[in-house]
């Protein structure tokens, strides 16, 4: 994923990711959680 990034100039952050199924907004407790995974 860095090489392609770097070869299209694009800006890649490094970090935690997550997805979660939709369509739907997430509770507060959902986001507090994810919070706190990182």
């Amino acid at each position: 994923m860095k090489q392609i990034a770097s070869k299209h100039n694009l800006e890649l952050r490094e970090g935690v990711y997550c997805g979660l199924g939709g369509p739907c907004y997430e509770t507060i407790a959902e986001i507090n959680m994810l919070r706190s995974l990182g």
